[in-house]
């Protein structure tokens, strides 16, 4: 690669992909063809751009295209870390959007991502609950996650058709979850009153203290 054409890609990462606007990759080529045309150069392809862009700090080019906190959150070391002495002292509860499509059970066509929570006990990082769904998370998805959590597993597991244990049941002393309007509903604050359960809120803006649940 001619050192000049190696300029052009990094005048235009620096100076146009490195963004907060976020340019796509096909429009970085577009820009660097643009500088090679006017300065008589051979455009580099796509592939060329990719592993230049590859190359670079990834937490530079995050903090650059995304901004500081993006950056903070993704890349910054943690001090310390979450921890509970004994099965069922903390549970963390949260959501995520499953990697599969679910398909009708007719026709096969592709209806959409299910929505998956999941109760998982601090101490010994096991899934002691969880709730599948098709709808966005809601009051009801955290109640029938909670169900899970609390209820012994053998009745659904036959169901399931699963051979095997999962000795997990029973009230947890606290749960730990994020700000979500879900989690702050005064449902599930009189229901873990009710039960003697803790209800933790983790501090606004910070998703690295879910790492247990989303790990």
């Amino acid at each position: 690669m001619p050192i000049e054409t190696e300029a052009v890609i990094a005048e235009a990462l620096a100076q146009f992909y490195e963004s907060l606007q976020k340019p796509s990759v096909n429009r970085l080529r577009q820009e660097v063809r643009r500088l090679c045309r006017a300065r008589g150069l051979k455009t580099p392809g796509w592939h060329t751009l990719r592993v230049r862009i590859d190359a670079r700090d990834p937490a530079e080019l995050m903090r650059a295209r995304e901004g500081v906190k993006a950056a903070r959150d993704r890349f910054q070391p943690v001090p310390g870390e979450y921890v509970a002495e004994r099965a069922y002292e903390v549970v963390q509860i949260d959501h995520t959007l499953v990697d599969v499509i679910v398909v009708d059970r007719a026709s096969r066509q592709p209806l959409q991502r299910p929505w998956l929570t999941l109760a998982i006990d601090v101490a010994s990082r096991m899934v002691a609950g969880l709730y599948l769904t098709l709808e966005p998370p809601s009051v009801t998805s955290v109640a029938l996650a909670i169900q899970s959590l609390v209820l012994p597993k053998q009745a659904y597991l036959a169901r399931l058709g699963v051979d095997g244990d999962w000795p997990a049941a029973g009230l947890p002393e606290a749960i730990h979850v994020d700000n979500g309007k879900e989690f702050c509903s005064r449902a599930l604050q009189r229901g873990a009153e009710e039960y003697g359960i803790a209800l933790i809120h983790r501090p606004v803006a910070t998703p690295h203290y879910a790492g247990t649940s989303s790990g």
